[in-house]
Order: structure tokens, then C-alpha cells, then sequence
């Protein structure tokens, strides 16, 4: 008798123990509205009603330009803490829209909050005055006229005031051998940018790296073309202008024969178009270093009609390669384009 009754018992307990164990689960949690919106961050957070039942061990929010982020894009990382916590979303480029959620993890996996989505604020707004620095094709060669240039094109709303320093056969470097156009290097030439003292913010385009890369000269290797552009941006961040007020536009789009073009300036070898791509590699480089806005013309350019957008030489754009260019630019700094 008593065997039997202890083997009820156990039976019983046995059945009341799973009764009382409580099940864990990933957490709950709720993602705050996007506040506190700029050109290059903006603040959100979350709310986590509930953990689980398990410890929480990561906590913030994540987000992308592609629909349902996950914590494998860009995130935050904040204390662990129950109920509502903020996260400052950084390094955002404008003009651009973004899509955000919440999450917290626990041993049990992730979990993800609702899914909001926000735009940051154009770079380029009405009443601002935008300095272009760049070669012959900023200043206007491939075009038909003037008015047909790119940087024309892209202030033809006149909300904004366009300043056009494009030099015909003006490189960044100051490398040896000097360049062969005979033209001053924007290295050099950086240290006489006036000093910006203007109580509105003054915009520059940076639009360096075609020449640089067509000069295959000894010496002008991408990484010496990274340093000086990187010695450029610092001059101008002392001089007054915000990274985040300079835009850098990728060397430009052209084909083999273009730059065989530079056997003309003594150029032996001529460049591949994997010096070009290198060279539109580190101004995305630094673009994302000192936390300006980058445009990538050349890929831009190579997908949307290549050859169609050059002029017969295969290096400088014509018409409808300087309206492409002014196009996409505006797509990516305006948030009206004209």
C-alpha cells in the first residue's frame, strides 16, 4: 500500500511541476517614433514591455535603405533597461530615406519592434550659395554650350546661387611629376579657399579624380591620391566647412580609348579602367572617413547608357551625359529637383 501511494504521489508531483515552470520567449518590444530629423541623423528608441522571462543582453535599434532591417545593418547599441530608452541614429546621408526598428535579444533569439520609416533633410536647400571645384568636365567641356554644362543644368532653378571653378585639366594632386596641363593641383590651390566665416553655411562640390586617374604617371598611385584628397578635406574642415557640407562626386565614367587619350601628356601606360574604379573606391573611402556626401557618377554613369552619354573622345560627357550627371545629383543632395 504504501509503495502504491508513493508512486501516486510521484506521479502527481510530476504532473504539478510542469504546470508551474514558467515558458520563455524572445521579448516584446515597441519602436519609438523618429524624431529630431537632420541631414545627417535623426533619434528613435524603443519601448520593451516585456522581456521573455529571460535576460535581456542586447538592446537598441537598427536600421537601412532597404525595407525590415535586422541588427546585421547599421544599429545602436543601448544599456539594458526595461521601458522606453532612446537611440541616436548617425552617419546618415540626406535626401535619403531610411526604414527603422527596435530590437531586444535574449537567449530565446531577436525580436523586432514595429517598422517605421523617415527621410533625412536635403543637403542643398533654397537660399544657399554652392562653390562646384573640379576639370574640364565641371567646367563644361562635352557640352554643347554653356548652358548645356552639368553644373548649369543642376542650378538652373536659381533657388540656389552656383559658383563654377571647374578648370580644364585640373587634378587633385600636386604628385611629382607636376601635371602636365600646366594647370594648378587642387592641393595646392585648397590653402587659398577663403576662410568660411558666412553665417549661412556654404556648400562645396568636390568633383576630383578623372585626371588623376589618366595621369599613369610613375608616382601617382591611388593611395598617394587618397592622402592628398584626405589632406584637402582636412584643410577645408579648418577652414570652416562642415563634412557634411561637402559633396564629393566620383571621377566620371569613360571608356579605354578615353584614357589612352593621355598618351598626348606623356603618359606611357595607359590607365585601366580598374585605376578608375579604384580611384571611385577611395573618394567612397573617404566620403564615409570624414562624413560627407558621396555620389558615384561612374557606376551611375556606366548603367545608364555608358558610351551614349560620351562624347566621341570616350571621356568627356556630352549633352546628355552632363544632364545625366546634373539629374542624379540632384536626386541625391535637392529634395525638390528642379
Amino acid at each position: 500500500m504504501k509503495k502504491a501511494f508513493a508512486l501516486i504521489y510521484s506521479l502527481a508531483f510530476l504532473l504539478i511541476i510542469p504546470s508551474c515552470r514558467k515558458d520563455s520567449s524572445v521579448p516584446v518590444i515597441i519602436t519609438s517614433d523618429i524624431t529630431e530629423i537632420t541631414r545627417t541623423s535623426a533619434a528613435s528608441g524603443g519601448n520593451l514591455t516585456e522581456s521573455g522571462g529571460e535576460e535581456v543582453t542586447d538592446l537598441g535599434v537598427c536600421w537601412s535603405t532597404d525595407r525590415h532591417p535586422t541588427t546585421a545593418d547599421s544599429k545602436t547599441t543601448e544599456a539594458i533597461s526595461s521601458g522606453i530608452f532612446t537611440s541616436h541614429l548617425t552617419g546618415l546621408h540626406s535626401n535619403t530615406t531610411y526604414f527603422v526598428r527596435a530590437y531586444a535579444t535574449n537567449k530565446e533569439g531577436t525580436a523586432y519592434g514595429n517598422e517605421l520609416s523617415f527621410t533625412t533633410n536635403p543637403m542643398i536647400v533654397e537660399g544657399d550659395t554652392v562653390i562646384f571645384f573640379g576639370d574640364s568636365i565641371t567646367e563644361g567641356v562635352g557640352a554643347s554650350d554653356p548652358d548645356h554644362c552639368w553644373v548649369s543644368l543642376f542650378g538652373k532653378s536659381k533657388l540656389f546661387a552656383v559658383i563654377n571653378y571647374g578648370v580644364s585639366g585640373a587634378s587633385l594632386q600636386n604628385t611629382v611629376p607636376v601635371n602636365p596641363a600646366g594647370v594648378p593641383n587642387f592641393r595646392d590651390a585648397v590653402e587659398e579657399v577663403e576662410q568660411n566665416t558666412s553665417s549661412k553655411r556654404i556648400k562645396l562640390c568636390l568633383a576630383f579624380g578623372t585626371n588623376d586617374v589618366g595621369f599613369n604617371f610613375d608616382g601617382w598611385t591611388v593611395a598617394k591620391f587618397k592622402q592628398q584628397y584626405s589632406e584637402v578635406l582636412q584643410i577645408l574642415n579648418d577652414k570652416g566647412y562642415l563634412s557634411e557640407d561637402i559633396l564629393l562626386i566620383s571621377p566620371y565614367y569613360s571608356t579605354q580609348a578615353g584614357r589612352d587619350s593621355y598618351f598626348e601628356d606623356g603618359v606611357l601606360t595607359a590607365a585601366t579602367e580598374q585605376r578608375l574604379i579604384d580611384h571611385v573606391q577611395s573618394v567612397r573611402e573617404l566620403g564615409t572617413e570624414f562624413g560627407c556626401q558621396f555620389v558615384d557618377i561612374y557606376i551611375y554613369m556606366k548603367n545608364s547608357g555608358g558610351t551614349l552619354l560620351l562624347s566621341t573622345d570616350g571621356l568627356h560627357p556630352n549633352d546628355a551625359g552632363h544632364a545625366a550627371i546634373a539629374s542624379h545629383i540632384q536626386t541625391v543632395v535637392l529634395k525638390n529637383s528642379p
